[in-house]
Order: structure tokens, then sequence, then C-alpha cells
């Protein structure tokens, strides 16, 4: 039985794709999560039990009318109207997780200890493809210098970790097992 999120998340994808703006909605929501995410102050005063619906679709529609498509603008002025604007994140996260799905795009997440340069960014898509089967990834870069070199992929289940940081515990391990 689908939760809330999963059912405003068909809703949305079904009237987005009916208008063929089903490209721009995505692209409108990706942006969304990240900045619900990065700023916690939209957050703190769209959850605030103390702000009124109407001042949340005010604020709402002010800061997003220039920035998003209609349809999604309608989308969440929506959500807020229907009391649900504490489930606004996991509708945007089902939403791009349904989008993905539905086009066949493998998220893929790659943990190194140095920034990728263009070419190795490709390879890990390349990488990810041949895993999967599937032609498009959209690859999430982590940097962690506790790596010290080498990376971790993680694809759907699977996880392949080719750090140096995990190698040498290894090492240290059969080191200490052997001679101990």
């Amino acid at each position: 039985m689908p939760n809330i999120a999963d059912t405003y998340a068909q809703t949305l994808y079904q009237i987005a794709s009916q208008s063929l703006h089903l490209a721009q909605v995505y692209e409108d929501i990706s942006n969304l999560r990240l900045a619900f995410k990065k700023e916690k102050k939209i957050n703190a005063f769209i959850l605030n039990p103390t702000i009124n619906k109407a001042r949340k679709q005010a604020f709402l529609h002010g800061a997003l009318k220039a920035y998003t498509h209609q349809k999604t603008l309608d989308f969440v002025l929506f959500v807020i109207a229907k009391n649900r604007f504490e489930h606004l994140a996991s509708i945007f996260e089902s939403f791009l997780n349904l989008y993905k799905k539905n086009h066949h795009i493998q998220p893929a997440h790659v943990t190194v200890a140095q920034a990728l340069n263009a070419s190795t960014r490709n390879q890990f898509k390349m990488l990810t493809t041949k895993l999967t089967g599937h032609s498009q990834v959209e690859l999430v870069e982590e940097v962690n210098p506790s790596l010290l070199g080498g990376y971790i992929l993680r694809v759907a289940d699977k996880q392949i970790d080719a750090s140096l940081a995990r190698q040498l515990k290894r090492l240290i391990h059969l080191v200490h097992y052997n001679y101990a």
C-alpha cells in the first residue's frame, strides 16, 4: 500500500507527464529537494506550526514563482493547502525515485579521497553501466580524505570498496593475525 509521499509523487508525475512538462518538473523538484536540505531555515519556516497555511503559501509562491514551472508551483501550494507540508521532503524524494525508475536512470554514489576529474567521473559512469545495464547514470560524488586513495562505489545493493584505507586495514589485520 503506497504511503502519502508515494501517492502525492505519483499524482505529480502523472500531471507533469500529461502536460508534457515532466523534465522541467523533475529539474524543479531536484532543485527544491537540494534547497530544502541545505537551507534549514526554509524547513523550519514550513514546519513551524505557529505560521498559518496562507503565510506559508504566500512565502513559497513568492520564492518559487520565478524559478519553477507553474505545475511545480501549483503542486507545492496544493500540498501546503492540504496540510501535508511535513511530507514535502519525502514527496520530493519519492517523485525523483519514480522519475529515475521510469527513465531507467541508475543512481550511484562514489566516495573518493580527492575530487574527480571529468575522465575519472566518466569511468565510474561506465563501470556503473556495466554493473547494472542502465545506460543513464546519476553519479553522486563525495570526497573523504580518510580513504587515502582509491574509491568506494555504491550502486543499488552493491558496494565495491577499493579504498587504500580498507586495504591497509586488511593488511594490518593479516599481519596481526599471522604474527600474534
